[in-house]
Order: structure tokens, then C-alpha cells, then sequence
């Protein structure tokens, strides 16, 4: 059994290792987890009476695409993000960089009822910042970040639909 299962996978093409890929449907459920714990219940287990507001900071100034984030490449954006609606700030960043939130579990699943515990987010994205600072984030090439090779022709936004 041990050869057979050995050769097979000499023969098969590059597998994709671990969960990157975008068919794994797993890892979404414990990030939500962690987000309605941390800001939902106290010590022991005890549900708060009132949430935590989370500062969420996204750090772009050096950013990183393709196999992240383990082994992403640099990608110079010179951008901050931060909000107190960790969901909003990951829809953000994803669309930012020129992926569909719709296409990631971790993201479209913000719209499930259960995600209310923790984010506010509900499947409507408008971008507020002045023209010249969506104008300075264009011409440094936002949008056009690789996607992990799981990922690849998956996630990637129509170009109509870019901000």
C-alpha cells in the first residue's frame, strides 16, 4: 500500500499543500470563533454584558501577494487600514487588492447571521476616502495583487468592479 500510494504521488501534478486552496470550507468557522470570543467573553467563559471594541490595523506600507503568509513576495503599497469591524477591515483589504469577498469563505460568511456577534459587516461596501487618495492607491498599482496558487482564478474581482 505504502509503494502504491508513494508512486501516485510522483505521477500526480504539483499538489497544493495544506488547507490554501479555495474549495477548503473549514478554517472560516474558527477564525469566526475566535472573533465573537475575543470580543464577546470574558475570562472563564462568561459572556460580556457589553462587546470589546478591536482596533483592527492593517500594515500595507509593505504588503504581500501570492503565497502568503508564509512565503509571500514584498509588494510596496504605502497604505494603512484600520477600523473597529475586523470583517469590514478584511472586506476592505481584499477588495483593495482586487479580490472578490463573495469567493472567500472567511469574508462572504460575515453576511450569515451569526457572524453579528462580531462584525456589522452586511454585504454592501462603499469606499469613502477623498478622490486623491483612491487616485494615489490606483497608480500604485492596487488591484492587481497575485493570489496564492489555490487560489488563483477563484477570487479575483472582474475588472468592471474594481474600486
Amino acid at each position: 500500500m505504502w509503494k502504491l500510494a508513494r508512486a501516485s504521488a510522483r505521477a500526480a501534478p504539483q499538489a497544493l499543500i495544506e488547507g490554501g486552496w479555495y474549495g477548503n470550507d473549514t478554517l472560516w468557522r474558527t477564525v469566526h470563533d475566535l472573533a465573537d470570543i475575543t470580543r464577546n467573553y470574558g475570562t472563564g467563559g462568561t459572556r460580556r454584558a457589553r462587546s470589546r471594541t478591536i482596533l483592527t490595523l492593517v500594515d500595507a506600507v509593505v504588503a504581500g501577494e501570492g503565497e502568503g503568509p508564509l512565503k509571500p513576495r514584498p509588494k510596496s503599497c504605502g497604505l494603512l487600514v484600520w477600523g473597529e469591524d475586523p470583517g469590514m477591515v478584511d472586506v476592505t483589504c481584499a477588495t483593495l487588492m482586487g479580490f472578490d469577498w463573495r469567493r472567500i469563505p472567511l469574508l462572504s460568511h460575515l453576511c450569515d447571521a451569526q457572524a453579528r456577534t462580531f462584525s456589522g459587516f452586511d454585504g454592501h461596501l462603499e469606499f469613502q476616502a477623498p478622490d486623491a487618495q483612491l487616485e494615489a492607491f490606483v497608480q500604485w498599482g492596487g488591484g492587481e495583487f497575485a493570489p496564492p496558487t489555490g487560489w488563483t482564478g477563484h477570487i479575483e474581482l472582474a475588472s468592471e468592479t474594481r474600486p
